[in-house]
């Protein structure tokens, strides 16, 4: 019985906490919020990746956020806009094979990174002749075939989600959102 009540209790909660339908654009607007936010955790992680020496917590940091981001703009579209199966099954069969195979693993990376806490990300370096310091560092998913390195990798993820909210509409500019203040 008791097991049947928390059932019960399970169903409302869920049931609560789903989201009324809301405006497309106030759906477009919070994804491409999303997609910004996703640029900015793009632009750290690019200095990150060149910074001497090199975090790696930074850039562990800022490709977590970057991908996270940039699939949170896909799941804000997918569960909220309007006709977005049909809409999202036009879009992903007009891309390339590769851009689709592209695009899956980087929901893949994200979800690792989010689920295991790890990505395939390694680190490559140039080793110079005669025991000189390395002459670069890259960054690159090794699931990857084309062994994508990390910031390119990031651009064109979000590239891709963009493309996606285009099915919906044109990006309406608009000033950031605002954290309202309180008195006190």
């Amino acid at each position: 019985m008791v097991q049947g009540a928390a059932r019960e209790v399970l169903r409302k909660t869920r049931s609560m906490t789903r989201p009324k339908p809301a405006p497309l654009g106030e759906v477009l607007g919070r994804a491409h919020n999303k997609l910004d936010q996703a640029r900015f955790h793009l632009d750290h992680l690019a200095s990150a990746v060149r910074q001497e020496p090199t975090v790696l917590l930074a850039v562990e940091s800022f490709l977590g956020g970057c991908l996270g981001a940039v699939q949170a703009a896909f799941y804000i579209l997918d569960g909220e806009a309007p006709q977005s199966n049909t809409v999202f099954r036009r879009w992903k069969s007009s891309l390339r094979q590769v851009d689709r195979k592209f695009l899956e693993r980087m929901m893949k990376e994200r979800g690792d990174d989010v689920h295991q806490g790890r990505t395939t990300l390694h680190q490559n370096l140039t080793i110079q002749p005669g025991g000189t310091p390395p002459k670069s560092t890259e960054f690159r998913f090794r699931s990857h075939s084309d062994k994508a390195e990390i910031v390119d990798a990031c651009q064109r993820f979000i590239a891709l989600i963009e493309g996606f909210a285009e099915q919906f509409g044109p990006k309406r500019e608009s000033s950031p959102p605002r954290i309202p203040a309180t008195n006190g």
